[in-house]
């Protein structure tokens, strides 16, 4: 008798501590926050923030949804730092929506899991590939969107009849929001204003055109397609007079002016000899120049001269012509990074160089 006392004494201990640890299992269930957020506001923090919240918000959706994350906080880090590079922040995106699926069978399914990192990837290959690169606004203001629709996704997992406790936004989302969006617009237009600049005014330059300037009394030749004329700034200091790129490849042409009885010849060559030499950490390889007079002109001094440069990351050859037409010193500087086939069509390009009367002739004949 005293040994089934015993025994039952023993299954009733067992069961209550069973039941304790259910409830404190419940418990810090309970205590989770939810990761239910206002797409707007999740929208709103990530441009806010240039993008900073995004990893953060990885982070707790990685300890929310992810075993493995709970247990190891450096796999959380992983899942945040994921978001940083376009192949893994597919990766995630993806994942985010399959688990949050898994988490609520019973929530309605309305896209493809692979909806969201599609429209990512198809974002990041646009803006990479085309004039958008080089404007930070158009990477800031699309690339956060295909994270808002994995947030519905898990606004969708949050509607439950025993829904966690939510972590109140308004006790700092917003105050975030007031303090960082005017820092984040002053910043993007700090790194845009040139770029943008140039994006609305640059105009694709077909092959064979003739480019004129507005203070240089001479004419530029474009040797071959995917030329671009940009305006003053968009690749000099602003000062230039002519500004033209490749669209692809990194090769740039400027040209300079100044009046020829403040200088002269040797003056100018020093000027920029000494310019490129120092220019971005570069070290000089090789320098060669030659004196001549430009064809079509009436005993016009010009030099043309090649700097191959080398930097810490890459080689580039500048090319420069110093020509002095009609008292004016004209510089047309021209560059093309080291691995860059356009070498030849700059070359080509600068060496183009006439006389804006001796051009006018040859086109009236």
């Amino acid at each position: 008798m005293d040994e089934r006392l015993e025994m039952a004494s023993v299954e009733v201990q067992a069961s209550a501590a069973d039941a304790g640890a259910a409830a404190g299992a419940g418990a810090g269930a309970a205590a989770a926050p939810s990761l239910a957020q206002p797409l707007l506001l999740h929208y709103l923090l990530a441009v806010a923030t240039l993008g900073a919240y995004l990893p953060i918000r990885a982070y707790h959706v990685a300890r929310r949804l992810d075993p493995q994350a709970r247990l190891n906080r450096a796999h959380a880090v992983v899942w945040a730092c994921a978001v940083v590079f376009i192949p893994a922040a597919c990766a995630y995106l993806y994942e985010v929506t399959r688990l949050a699926r898994a988490a609520a069978p019973a929530a309605p399914r309305r896209s493809s899991p692979l909806r969201a990192p599609a429209l990512f990837l198809a974002l990041g290959v646009v803006l990479l590939a085309t004039r958008l690169a080089d404007v930070w606004a158009a990477l800031l203001l699309l690339l956060p969107i295909p994270f808002v629709m994995v947030q519905a996704e898990l606004n969708r997992l949050e509607v439950r009849p025993d829904p966690r406790p939510r972590a109140a936004p308004t006790r700092w989302a917003w105050l975030v929001l007031a303090v960082a969006m005017p820092l984040s617009a002053l910043a993007i237009y700090k790194l845009d204003h040139r770029a943008l600049r140039t994006l609305l005014t640059t105009r694709s330059v077909a092959r064979g055109a003739t480019v004129r300037g507005t203070r240089a009394p001479c004419t530029l030749h474009i040797p071959a397609a995917g030329w671009e004329r940009v305006a003053p700034g968009g690749v000099g200091d602003g000062a230039e007079d002519i500004g033209l790129r490749k669209r692809h490849g990194g090769a740039w042409v400027v040209v300079y002016t100044q009046p020829a009885s403040a200088t002269s010849l040797d003056q100018v060559v020093a000027y920029r000899r000494d310019l490129v030499k120092d220019s971005d950490g570069g070290h000089l390889q090789t320098l060669d120049e030659r004196r001549y007079f430009l064809d079509g002109a009436d005993m016009a001094p010009a030099s043309y001269a090649k700097y191959t440069m080398r930097y810490p990351a890459d080689t580039g050859a500048y090319l420069v012509l110093t020509v002095f037409l009609d008292d004016v010193a004209v510089e047309v500087v021209g560059y093309a990074p080291g691995a860059s086939k356009d070498l030849d069509e700059l070359a080509a390009l600068i060496r183009s160089v006439q006389p804006a009367a001796a051009a006018a002739k040859a086109g009236r004949s």
